[in-house]
């Protein structure tokens, strides 16, 4: 009888254990979704404050793509690369903390 007991006392405590790792990971997944979707709105926006900014000016008998880069309207897509990148390596790390975090858990 005190067997059973204890084997029903590790199986409760291995099945909140479950639980409790099914848990972490639904937060992980949505944090790392919300991250995500947080710097792909911070991007758009930039965007969006970058397509206000003029600094292209032609000089005469010039047109395409190439005077444009000579002539500084490259300004804001150079802003808004820089700004992605920075955003994709913050959520790198967060996510790679996040799962170092839930590794370090699970190890008990």
């Amino acid at each position: 009888v005190m067997r059973e007991i204890e084997e029903q006392l590790r199986e409760i405590g291995r099945r909140a254990a479950s639980l409790r790792r099914r848990k972490a990971c639904r937060r992980l997944i949505l944090t790392q979704c919300a991250a995500v979707g947080a710097c792909l709105l911070m991007i758009a926006a930039a965007a969006y404050g970058a397509t206000g900014l003029h600094f292209s000016r032609r000089a005469a008998g010039t047109s395409g793509y190439g005077s444009a880069i000579t002539f500084g309207a490259f300004a804001p897509y150079v802003v808004i690369g820089v700004l992605a990148f920075i955003l994709g390596v913050l959520v790198t790390l967060l996510c790679v903390r996040l799962r170092k975090k839930r590794e370090d858990q699970e190890k008990p």
